[in-house]
C-alpha cells in the first residue's frame, strides 16, 4: 500500500480504494464507513491505515480549514505520516473507529442545517435579511432566485433568531422596496455623513418574520419529565405578525412541534394574507382615531407593508402622520395595543381593544396559529424537538415590486 501522494482533493478520495487495495476485511467496512460520513473522517481512516495516530491528522486537518471549505487538501498523506510514529496495528481499528466517530460527530454538529427558506414567488428574486440577538451570522442578506431555497445553519443554542425577506432590491440586497427596516448589516440604518446609526431612513419593521430559539441538536425535549431536566433540546418558533405583515408565508414542519395546549402542529399556512387584506380604516378606540394602516414606500408610493395598531402608533418612519411627537408604548392610548408591562399584565392585553381590531381578526383568519399581538402565546408560540426541520416559504405580494 502506497501511503505517499501528492495533494489531491478530498472529493478524491474513492469508497472503493480499500477494496482495490486489498486492505483487510474490518478495515475494509470501517473505511467505508469514514468515508461515507464525510471528509475528515475519511482523512483520518486512510491516515490510521497508513500508520498515522488518527488525533494527530484530526487536528491537522482541523488546522487546514482549506481543505474544510473547499476540499483542497494541503497535507498529503506522506507529510501526515512525518507528523508522529506509526500506530502498532492492534490499535489501529480501534483508533480509526473512536477517533473518526468523534470527528463525524464534530463535523455533523458543525453541519446541522434545520431551516430552509423558500422563495415561492417565482417571478422576482428576494433577498433573506436576519438577526442573531443583536448580531447576524454569515449568511446575511442571501439573495434567493425564484422558486429556489437557502438551508441556513442551527447550531445548538443558536437564540432570538429573527428572518424576514425584502424584494425589489439592489445588486448588494439593500435600498429594497420591501422589507429594508434595518437590522444587523443593512445600509438603512447607518447615516453616510455623520456615521452615527439612524434608522430615519429605514422601512418600518413591520416585516413578515420567522422567529426561533433553537435547543441542543440531540438533546431531549421532553416536558413531561420532572424538574425540567430534559429540556435542553427544545426549540421555540413562531410566525410573528405582531408588528405587522409585508409577504404572505408559510410554515412546514417536520418533526414534533406543540402548541401550549399540546396540539401538535405540522404547518402554519399564511398564503391567503395580502396587502390588500390591510385594513384602511382601523378604529383604534382607545386612541380616539380611525387609522389607515397601509405602510406607503415613499420612493416607490405603492404599499409595501402592513402596519400592526402598535406600529402604526409608535413608528415614526415614512410620514406615519397618526404618530405624534413623543408618544411612548405606556401612555394609555397606546399601552392597550403595544401591551407593555407595566402598565399592561397578559390578562388586560387579552381583554383589551387590540382583540377586536380588524387587523386581528385578519392574521387570525388568513394565519391561524400565528402571533398577532404581544400576548397571543396562546395560538403563536411552539415548542419543538431538536430532530425538527422548518421549510419558511415567503410568497408574492400582490403589487410585485420591480
Amino acid at each position: 500500500m502506497e501511503c505517499a501522494r501528492p495533494k489531491r482533493r478530498c472529493s478524491h478520495i474513492s469508497a472503493q480504494t480499500p477494496l482495490l487495495l486489498g486492505l483487510p476485511t474490518s478495515a475494509q467496512q470501517l473505511y467505508l464507513l469514514s468515508n461515507m460520513r464525510g471528509w475528515a473522517a475519511a482523512s483520518v481512516a486512510l491516515a490510521v491505515l497508513c500508520g498515522v495516530h488518527a488525533e494527530v491528522v484530526l487536528e491537522a486537518l482541523q488546522r487546514d480549514d482549506t481543505c474544510a471549505d473547499s476540499g483542497d487538501c494541503d497535507l498529503s498523506l506522506a507529510q501526515l505520516r512525518g507528523l508522529q510514529e506509526s500506530v502498532p496495528s492492534q490499535e489501529a481499528e480501534v483508533a480509526l473507529e473512536t477517533k473518526a466517530g468523534r470527528a463525524t460527530a464534530a463535523a455533523d454538529s458543525a453541519e446541522v442545517k434545520r431551516l430552509r427558506i423558500v422563495n415561492g414567488c417565482h417571478s422576482k428574486p428576494m433577498w433573506i435579511a436576519h438577526a442573531i440577538g443583536a448580531g447576524s451570522g454569515p449568511d446575511q442578506n442571501v439573495k434567493i432566485l425564484p422558486g429556489q431555497f437557502h438551508d441556513f445553519p442551527t447550531p445548538s443554542h443558536l437564540s432570538a433568531t429573527r428572518f424576514w425577506p425584502k424584494m425589489g432590491c439592489d445588486d448588494s440586497g439593500h435600498n429594497c422596496a420591501i422589507g429594508s427596516s434595518g437590522g444587523p448589516g443593512q445600509i438603512c440604518q447607518f447615516n453616510p455623513i455623520t456615521g452615527q446609526e439612524d434608522y430615519k431612513n429605514c422601512a418600518p419593521p413591520v416585516d413578515t418574520k420567522f422567529e426561533a430559539s433553537f435547543g441542543e441538536n440531540g438533546a431531549p425535549c421532553n416536558p413531561k419529565t420532572p424538574g425540567g431536566v430534559e429540556m435542553k433540546g427544545c426549540d421555540y418558533v413562531d410566525i410573528s405578525l405582531v408588528d405587522g405583515w409585508t409577504l404572505p408565508v408559510k410554515l412546514d414542519i417536520q418533526g414534533d412541534c406543540r402548541t401550549a395546549t399540546d396540539q401538535k402542529v405540522n404547518v402554519l399556512d399564511c398564503e391567503g394574507l395580502s396587502l390588500g387584506l390591510c385594513p384602511a380604516a382601523e378604529r383604534l378606540t382607545a386612541a380616539g382615531i380611525f387609522a389607515d394602516l397601509h405602510a406607503i414606500n415613499p420612493k416607490t408610493h405603492k404599499v409595501a407593508g402592513c402596519y400592526s395598531p402598535c406600529s402604526k402608533l409608535l413608528d415614526t418612519k415614512w410620514s406615519n402622520k397618526e404618530r405624534p411627537a413623543g408618544r411612548r408604548p405606556e401612555e394609555s392610548e397606546v399601552s392597550p395595543y403595544c401591551c407593555p408591562t407595566p402598565p399592561q399584565t397578559p390578562e388586560s392585553c387579552r381583554a383589551g381593544p387590540i382583540t377586536g381590531t380588524s387587523f386581528l381578526k385578519t392574521v387570525h383568519e388568513k394565519c391561524p396559529g400565528v402571533y398577532g399581538y404581544a400576548y397571543d402565546d396562546g395560538m403563536g408560540l411552539m415548542r419543538c424537538s431538536s430532530a425538527t426541520h422548518y421549510t419558511v416559504t415567503y410568497y408574492c405580494p400582490a403589487d410585485i415590486p420591480a
